[in-house]
């Protein structure tokens, strides 16, 4: 079974501090900016959707959920990337269980992926 752990190792691996930075000023992780009090480790959109890939199957709900509370961006979105995949392919049982997850972190979620740590 996969853990969090196992997810935050591989995208740490991954992480550029180059482009962490480049994705702090994007997302205006700033003070004030839209994105306050998020943190970017500077992992590529197309190496997070391989990570999900890598682990969907064997990530359970509460540790994807884990992830989703993070305050490290990439560690967010590739939680929703594990979502999507298990809701494709998921029973009834299972889309309902990630519904419920879904509308419960919706204070956490917004048009990029993001985190509102501030609840705005």
């Amino acid at each position: 079974m996969a853990t969090t752990a196992d997810v935050r190792h591989e995208l740490a691996r991954l992480a550029d501090p180059r482009r962490a930075k480049g994705s702090s000023r994007f997302l205006q992780m700033m003070p004030g900016g839209y994105g306050e009090g998020d943190r970017a480790i500077g992992v590529s959109v197309p190496d997070q959707r391989r990570v999900a890939a890598r682990y969907w199957r064997d990530l359970s709900l509460a540790e994807t959920a884990q992830l989703l509370s993070s305050s490290v961006h990439e560690e967010r979105l590739t939680s929703l990337f594990v979502l999507v995949r298990r809701f494709a392919k998921g029973d009834e049982e299972e889309r309902g269980q990630i519904f419920r997850l879904i509308l419960a972190n919706t204070g956490r979620i917004n048009n990029w992926d993001g985190y509102r740590p501030t609840g705005r």
